[in-house]
Formats: C-alpha cells, structure tokens, sequence
C-alpha cells in the first residue's frame, strides 16, 4: 500500500527559483478558475472510497498566462505528495484500485477511504501570485492526515518564489522563526527548515504540517509575522 510521503512541495521547485529584478509587464492580475471531480465507490459492509479534487485552471479572460510548464510543475507536486505514479487524470482509479487490491487481500476489511485535495488561491496581485493545495486523506493507518502546502510564483515570469530566493539573511530568519514557533509551544528546541510559507498583503505565515516539528497530538505549527517585522531580511518583490 502506498503511503502518505510528507514532502514540503517547494522542495520540488528550487531548481527555478526567481530573480528579484524582472519589470512588471502587466499591471492586472491572473484570473482563476476551479473545476471539481468527484469518484467513489461503496462496499456492502460498509467500506468504500470517496475522492474529490478541486483543480485550479487559468480563466480564458485571463490577462496574464502562466506557461505551460509552470503549471506542470504545480500539477506534478500532487503526484510527489501522494507518491503516485502517471498523472493526475489517473489518481482516482489508481487508488480505487489501491484499495480494491486491500478488500481482495482482507476480505472482512470495511474501513472507508478518501482523499479530499484543493487547490485554491491565497494571494494574486500583478507580481505574486500564491497558491495553496490543501490535502485530506486517510488511506488506512492510525488517523487521518490534514495538510496545507503553499507554492509560490511571480505572474511575469511564471518562475517560483522560495525562500531561497527572497530571503537575505536565513540564519536571522530561521532564529525568529524558532523563536515565534516557541513563544506557542516551549516543546520545539530546534531550528526548523523553511519551506512551507503563504503571503497575504501585511502577513507571512511559515507553516508546519503535523509531525513536521512536533508530534501529532500537537497538530500543525505556525509562526505569523508582519510584513515589516521581516523587511530587513526578506524581499517581498
């Protein structure tokens, strides 16, 4: 059975990370669209599988249009999250199949399935737009797991925004990231990595899914500054 491989999804974007001197050559923002799937089957013992995927696309009244394999590149990090092999348009019957391979090896088997992923937008101005995937599964094992990943891409160039690529200083970074995660939670005595992070117009948040820093009863961490509290050591554009 495949399992759940908690990979923060920047990880897979660091090998285009994006300049901080292009112009901006449009002055709108990118316009979005959702389209919805939904798959499932049930078991006369009352087991089954329900999927369900929220997808973003571009709207064709778009003025901006990211290129084509920027958005492979976003599409794919669902494929690495979830260790699927193929394509997105396969997912539900791969893990249909998953679980179908499951209830043949144990017949008494009853327990539902789902996977719940959402793509939507929590940022979108002209020079940066941020996208967050949420993700809820369970897919056998001891609970459910809920997930945030937040990508991160300038509309000009359809390159990534990382860390690596906005931050001046990240050892000062990394410190008060520790610092603000321990103000919450006196349990976390060690530097965490920077990956995961969204952006609204006065904010950024660096945010730790579960099992990322603490134990899973603890639940996901997040250290939330202002904009200005970071201004000496991030670059916003």
């Amino acid at each position: 059975m495949k399992r759940l491989t908690y990979i923060i999804l920047a990880l897979t974007f660091v090998a285009c990370t994006e300049s901080k001197t292009k112009p901006i050559k449009n002055k709108e923002s990118i316009v979005l669209s959702t389209t919805r799937t939904e798959k499932s089957i049930e078991e006369p013992n009352g087991g089954g599988l329900d999927f369900v995927y929220q997808r973003l696309t571009e709207s064709p009244t778009s003025p901006i249009h990211l290129n084509e394999e920027t958005w492979k590149t976003f599409s794919d990090s669902i494929l690495f999250i979830y260790n699927f092999s193929g394509n997105l348009d396969s997912i539900a019957n791969d893990l249909i199949a998953e679980y179908n391979e499951v209830v043949k090896d144990f017949p008494d088997y009853y327990t539902p399935w789902f996977l719940e992923v959402v793509e939507s937008e929590h940022y979108n101005t002209p020079e940066w737009l941020g996208l967050t995937i949420y993700t809820n599964s369970y897919m056998g094992g001891a609970h459910p797991t809920e997930n945030f990943y937040f990508v991160h891409i300038n509309p000009q160039t359809s390159n990534f925004f990382t860390i690596d690529s906005i931050a001046e200083n990240k050892e000062e970074l990394y410190l008060r990231v520790l610092n603000r995660l321990r103000e919450k939670n006196s349990t976390i005595d060690t530097i965490p990595h920077i990956k995961n992070f969204s952006l609204s117009a006065d904010s950024i948040m660096f945010f730790y899914n579960v099992y990322e820093v603490t134990s899973y009863s603890e639940g996901a961490q997040a250290a939330t500054f202002s904009r200005s509290e970071l201004s000496d050591i991030i670059s916003f554009k």
